[in-house]
Protein backbone atom coordinates (compact mmCIF):
# COMPACT_ATOMS: atom_id res chain seq x y z
CA UNK A 1 0.00 0.00 0.00
CA UNK A 2 1.02 3.61 -0.75
CA UNK A 3 2.28 5.55 2.07
CA UNK A 4 1.47 9.15 2.73
CA UNK A 5 5.33 10.33 2.18
CA UNK A 6 5.56 8.09 -1.19
CA UNK A 7 2.12 9.93 -2.44
CA UNK A 8 4.07 13.62 -2.12
CA UNK A 9 4.50 14.26 -6.63
CA UNK A 10 0.90 14.58 -6.52
CA UNK A 11 0.95 17.51 -4.00
CA UNK A 12 3.92 19.18 -4.28
CA UNK A 13 3.09 20.85 -7.93
CA UNK A 14 0.03 22.21 -6.26
CA UNK A 15 1.92 25.22 -4.93
CA UNK A 16 3.07 26.08 -8.41
CA UNK A 17 4.22 29.87 -8.98
CA UNK A 18 1.96 32.58 -7.45
CA UNK A 19 2.61 35.78 -8.14
CA UNK A 20 1.80 38.54 -5.24
CA UNK A 21 -1.90 38.37 -6.37
CA UNK A 22 -2.06 34.55 -6.27
CA UNK A 23 -1.90 34.28 -9.88
CA UNK A 24 -0.25 31.85 -12.17
CA UNK A 25 3.25 33.95 -14.22
CA UNK A 26 1.85 34.15 -17.41
CA UNK A 27 5.80 32.43 -18.69
CA UNK A 28 5.12 29.63 -16.93
CA UNK A 29 1.32 28.73 -18.40
CA UNK A 30 1.78 25.30 -20.00
CA UNK A 31 1.61 25.51 -24.02
CA UNK A 32 -0.19 21.69 -24.22
CA UNK A 33 -0.39 18.67 -22.27
CA UNK A 34 1.21 16.03 -23.54
CA UNK A 35 3.38 12.77 -23.39
CA UNK A 36 6.68 12.54 -24.95
CA UNK A 37 9.86 9.92 -25.52
CA UNK A 38 11.74 9.63 -22.06
CA UNK A 39 15.03 9.42 -23.71
CA UNK A 40 14.37 12.90 -25.95
CA UNK A 41 14.07 14.84 -22.02
CA UNK A 42 17.55 16.73 -21.20
CA UNK A 43 18.93 16.29 -17.63
CA UNK A 44 21.34 19.30 -17.09
CA UNK A 45 23.19 19.46 -13.84
CA UNK A 46 20.16 20.06 -10.81
CA UNK A 47 20.91 21.89 -7.51
CA UNK A 48 19.18 18.87 -5.81
CA UNK A 49 21.12 15.37 -5.49
CA UNK A 50 18.65 12.67 -6.56
CA UNK A 51 17.50 10.52 -3.72
CA UNK A 52 16.28 7.18 -3.64
CA UNK A 53 13.61 6.41 -6.14
CA UNK A 54 11.80 2.86 -5.04
CA UNK A 55 8.91 3.97 -3.29
CA UNK A 56 7.90 6.63 -5.61
CA UNK A 57 8.42 3.76 -8.60
CA UNK A 58 5.87 1.85 -6.37
CA UNK A 59 3.72 4.53 -5.74
CA UNK A 60 3.33 5.27 -9.75
CA UNK A 61 3.16 1.37 -10.80
CA UNK A 62 0.27 1.26 -8.23
CA UNK A 63 -1.47 4.49 -9.25
CA UNK A 64 -0.14 6.07 -11.88
CA UNK A 65 1.66 9.13 -12.42
CA UNK A 66 -0.87 11.67 -10.80
CA UNK A 67 1.18 14.73 -11.35
CA UNK A 68 3.08 15.47 -14.77
CA UNK A 69 6.94 16.25 -15.42
CA UNK A 70 7.29 20.06 -16.40
CA UNK A 71 9.07 20.87 -19.19
CA UNK A 72 10.64 23.40 -21.76
CA UNK A 73 9.63 23.59 -25.71
CA UNK A 74 13.45 22.09 -26.03
CA UNK A 75 12.44 19.04 -23.80
CA UNK A 76 14.98 19.95 -21.18
CA UNK A 77 14.10 18.94 -17.62
CA UNK A 78 11.91 21.32 -15.58
CA UNK A 79 10.71 19.86 -12.26
CA UNK A 80 10.32 16.29 -11.49
CA UNK A 81 13.41 14.64 -11.67
CA UNK A 82 12.67 11.80 -9.16
CA UNK A 83 9.45 11.07 -11.08
CA UNK A 84 11.18 11.17 -14.32
CA UNK A 85 13.70 8.25 -12.84
CA UNK A 86 10.88 6.38 -11.34
CA UNK A 87 9.18 5.77 -14.65
CA UNK A 88 12.60 5.24 -16.08
CA UNK A 89 12.93 2.35 -13.04
CA UNK A 90 9.05 1.33 -14.06
CA UNK A 91 10.76 0.69 -17.61
CA UNK A 92 8.23 3.42 -19.24
CA UNK A 93 9.10 4.46 -22.27
CA UNK A 94 7.10 7.30 -22.54
CA UNK A 95 5.75 10.15 -19.94
CA UNK A 96 3.28 12.73 -19.47
CA UNK A 97 4.53 16.00 -19.32
CA UNK A 98 3.59 19.87 -19.13
CA UNK A 99 5.60 22.25 -22.11
CA UNK A 100 5.91 25.56 -20.52
CA UNK A 101 7.14 28.64 -22.23
CA UNK A 102 9.56 29.76 -20.28
CA UNK A 103 13.60 30.61 -20.65
CA UNK A 104 16.74 28.99 -19.09
CA UNK A 105 16.87 31.37 -16.33
CA UNK A 106 13.13 30.89 -15.51
CA UNK A 107 13.62 26.91 -16.16
CA UNK A 108 15.53 27.16 -13.41
CA UNK A 109 13.87 29.43 -11.29
CA UNK A 110 11.03 27.33 -11.22
CA UNK A 111 13.32 24.05 -9.76
CA UNK A 112 14.51 26.39 -7.05
CA UNK A 113 11.04 27.06 -6.23
CA UNK A 114 9.95 23.16 -7.27
CA UNK A 115 12.31 21.82 -4.36
CA UNK A 116 12.09 24.59 -1.62
CA UNK A 117 7.90 23.46 -1.56
CA UNK A 118 9.11 19.83 -0.81
CA UNK A 119 9.64 18.67 3.47
CA UNK A 120 12.69 16.69 2.75
CA UNK A 121 15.65 19.70 2.34
CA UNK A 122 17.83 19.81 5.15
CA UNK A 123 17.93 23.86 6.17
CA UNK A 124 21.78 23.57 4.51
CA UNK A 125 20.09 22.57 1.02
CA UNK A 126 17.52 24.76 1.83
CA UNK A 127 19.88 27.94 2.27
CA UNK A 128 21.87 26.96 -1.06
CA UNK A 129 18.37 26.73 -3.10
CA UNK A 130 17.44 30.39 -1.92
CA UNK A 131 21.25 31.80 -2.67
CA UNK A 132 20.61 30.28 -6.21
CA UNK A 133 16.96 31.44 -6.65
CA UNK A 134 18.43 34.91 -5.94
CA UNK A 135 21.00 35.38 -8.10
CA UNK A 136 18.33 34.06 -11.14
CA UNK A 137 15.93 36.08 -9.87
CA UNK A 138 18.09 39.03 -9.87
CA UNK A 139 19.17 38.41 -12.93
CA UNK A 140 15.62 38.23 -14.21
CA UNK A 141 14.46 41.33 -12.25
CA UNK A 142 18.16 43.78 -11.96
CA UNK A 143 16.13 46.84 -10.82
CA UNK A 144 15.21 44.64 -7.46
CA UNK A 145 18.62 44.39 -6.24
CA UNK A 146 19.20 45.94 -2.75
CA UNK A 147 15.11 45.78 -2.01
CA UNK A 148 14.79 48.04 -5.37
CA UNK A 149 14.27 51.49 -6.16
CA UNK A 150 13.03 53.17 -3.73
CA UNK A 151 11.97 56.27 -5.81
CA UNK A 152 12.41 60.18 -3.80
CA UNK A 153 9.86 62.86 -2.92
CA UNK A 154 8.90 63.46 -6.93
CA UNK A 155 8.47 59.74 -7.25
CA UNK A 156 6.04 59.13 -5.03
CA UNK A 157 8.50 58.54 -1.77
CA UNK A 158 8.68 55.10 -0.82
CA UNK A 159 6.68 53.99 -3.96
CA UNK A 160 8.58 51.65 -5.77
CA UNK A 161 9.31 52.21 -9.39
CA UNK A 162 9.06 48.70 -10.24
CA UNK A 163 6.26 46.32 -10.50
CA UNK A 164 8.33 43.50 -9.37
CA UNK A 165 8.43 42.93 -5.84
CA UNK A 166 12.16 42.43 -4.06
CA UNK A 167 13.71 38.74 -3.98
CA UNK A 168 12.68 38.26 -0.23
CA UNK A 169 8.72 39.25 -0.55
CA UNK A 170 8.83 37.12 -3.94
CA UNK A 171 10.57 33.86 -2.60
CA UNK A 172 8.78 34.28 0.63
CA UNK A 173 5.24 34.54 -1.07
CA UNK A 174 6.48 31.27 -3.61
CA UNK A 175 7.65 28.91 -0.81
CA UNK A 176 4.97 29.65 1.65
CA UNK A 177 8.13 31.35 4.17
CA UNK A 178 8.87 34.25 6.12
CA UNK A 179 10.59 37.19 4.51
CA UNK A 180 13.04 37.46 7.53
CA UNK A 181 13.61 33.04 7.72
CA UNK A 182 14.48 33.52 3.67
CA UNK A 183 16.72 36.61 4.34
CA UNK A 184 18.67 34.05 7.18
CA UNK A 185 19.19 31.13 5.18
CA UNK A 186 20.52 33.51 2.08
CA UNK A 187 23.55 34.48 4.58
CA UNK A 188 24.06 31.20 6.13
CA UNK A 189 24.68 30.00 2.35
CA UNK A 190 26.73 32.95 1.69
CA UNK A 191 29.15 32.69 4.63
CA UNK A 192 29.59 29.02 5.14
CA UNK A 193 32.44 27.66 2.99
CA UNK A 194 32.43 24.52 0.61
CA UNK A 195 34.36 22.41 2.74
CA UNK A 196 32.35 22.62 5.84
CA UNK A 197 29.19 22.60 3.82
CA UNK A 198 30.54 19.10 2.51
CA UNK A 199 31.44 18.00 6.35
CA UNK A 200 28.70 18.59 7.37
CA UNK A 201 26.34 17.54 4.95
CA UNK A 202 25.14 14.26 6.78
CA UNK A 203 25.37 15.30 10.10
CA UNK A 204 22.24 17.12 12.29
CA UNK A 205 23.92 20.26 12.06
CA UNK A 206 22.19 20.55 8.41
CA UNK A 207 18.72 20.31 9.93
CA UNK A 208 19.95 22.97 12.58
CA UNK A 209 19.45 26.69 11.41
CA UNK A 210 20.73 28.15 14.93
CA UNK A 211 23.83 26.05 14.91
CA UNK A 212 24.44 26.73 11.36
CA UNK A 213 23.91 31.09 11.67
CA UNK A 214 26.79 30.55 14.43
CA UNK A 215 29.51 28.73 12.56
CA UNK A 216 28.43 31.00 9.06
CA UNK A 217 30.09 33.93 11.58
CA UNK A 218 33.33 32.36 11.84
CA UNK A 219 36.34 32.43 9.78
CA UNK A 220 36.35 30.22 6.51
CA UNK A 221 39.56 28.09 8.40
CA UNK A 222 38.15 27.93 11.89
CA UNK A 223 34.38 26.98 10.21
CA UNK A 224 36.40 23.88 8.41
CA UNK A 225 38.14 23.00 12.05
CA UNK A 226 34.94 22.90 13.24
CA UNK A 227 32.68 20.96 10.77
CA UNK A 228 35.49 17.94 11.39
CA UNK A 229 35.25 17.84 14.65
CA UNK A 230 31.09 17.63 14.30
CA UNK A 231 31.60 15.52 11.77
CA UNK A 232 34.01 13.05 13.45
CA UNK A 233 31.67 12.83 16.87
CA UNK A 234 34.33 15.31 18.60
CA UNK A 235 31.80 17.84 19.40
CA UNK A 236 27.86 18.75 18.76
CA UNK A 237 27.76 22.12 20.31
CA UNK A 238 29.75 24.99 18.46
CA UNK A 239 31.33 26.62 21.93
CA UNK A 240 33.05 23.17 22.57
CA UNK A 241 34.16 22.64 18.97
CA UNK A 242 35.68 25.94 18.99
CA UNK A 243 37.39 24.96 22.58
CA UNK A 244 39.08 22.12 21.49
CA UNK A 245 40.47 23.59 17.76
CA UNK A 246 41.68 26.26 20.20
CA UNK A 247 43.19 23.75 22.18
CA UNK A 248 45.08 22.02 19.68
CA UNK A 249 46.16 24.63 17.84
CA UNK A 250 48.02 26.02 21.05
CA UNK A 251 49.43 22.92 21.76
CA UNK A 252 50.58 22.61 18.23
CA UNK A 253 52.55 25.59 18.43
CA UNK A 254 56.40 25.13 18.98
CA UNK A 255 57.95 25.63 22.30
CA UNK A 256 59.67 28.87 22.28
CA UNK A 257 62.04 27.91 25.69
CA UNK A 258 65.88 26.72 25.72
CA UNK A 259 65.45 23.22 26.64
CA UNK A 260 68.67 21.46 28.23
CA UNK A 261 68.72 18.28 30.33
CA UNK A 262 68.00 15.07 29.67
CA UNK A 263 65.81 15.12 32.55
CA UNK A 264 64.19 18.55 32.45
CA UNK A 265 60.82 18.12 31.44
CA UNK A 266 58.12 21.11 29.79
CA UNK A 267 54.58 21.76 31.07
CA UNK A 268 52.85 22.79 28.21
CA UNK A 269 49.16 23.46 27.12
CA UNK A 270 46.31 25.75 29.29
CA UNK A 271 46.92 25.34 32.78
CA UNK A 272 43.48 26.90 33.57
CA UNK A 273 42.08 23.45 31.78
CA UNK A 274 44.49 20.77 31.91
CA UNK A 275 48.41 20.50 31.03
CA UNK A 276 50.57 17.61 30.24
CA UNK A 277 54.33 16.99 30.37
CA UNK A 278 56.03 17.02 27.38
CA UNK A 279 60.12 15.21 28.12
CA UNK A 280 63.24 17.24 26.85
CA UNK A 281 64.92 15.66 23.91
Amino acid sequence: MATTASLRHHRHDQNRKQNQDGQPHASSVPIHATSVRIASITVLPRIRTLGDVSSLAESIRQLGLLQPISITHTHRLIAGLHRLEACKLLGWKTIPVQVLRVSDTEAQLLECDENLIRNDLTVMEKADHYLRRKTLYEELHPETRNGGWRGNGHTGGLRTRTTYLSFCLDAGNKTHCSIRTVQRLVQIAKLLCPEAKRLLLNTEWATNQMKLTKLAKLPHDLQISVAQKVANGEAQLLNDAVAKVHQERFRAKACRLPVEGADYKLLCGDFRRVGHEVPSD
